[in-house]
């Protein structure tokens, strides 16, 4: 597996029906796929497995999460939902999920000029 897409990494998919939509990876599945969630179509009890190459990589989960992952605590998919909340919601938008980290900050200055 890639060092990028390593558990606790914050995803955005570029392939399959799913695509544009962010997950946390919960874990390796091989050595080319990963298993992901998203709280909401996919929960921690049934991550979707994905291949990496239709991923594209974006930091480490938001907060507490990732922390939580890293040392192999227990998630529940309300926190999963927490952390992504933000993101899935310009992602369904139609939005290239590559540009939604500048669309975010630009959604943040809005709001402190106004």
């Amino acid at each position: 597996m890639a060092g990028e897409f390593s558990i606790g990494c914050l995803v955005s998919s570029r392939a399959g029906r799913d695509r544009g939509r962010f997950f946390i990876v919960i874990g390796p599945a091989s050595e080319s796929f990963v298993t992901v969630v998203d709280g909401q179509k996919r929960s921690v009890e049934r991550p979707k497995r994905k291949n990496i190459r239709h991923l594209v990589a974006h930091g480490n989960a938001p907060g507490s999460l990732y922390v939580k992952l890293a040392r192999g605590d227990k998630v529940s998919d309300a926190e999963i939902r927490e952390a992504l909340s933000r993101f899935n919601t310009v992602s369904d938008t139609g939005v290239d999920p590559a540009s939604a980290p500048e669309i975010l900050e630009k959604k943040g200055e809005e709001g402190d000029g106004g």
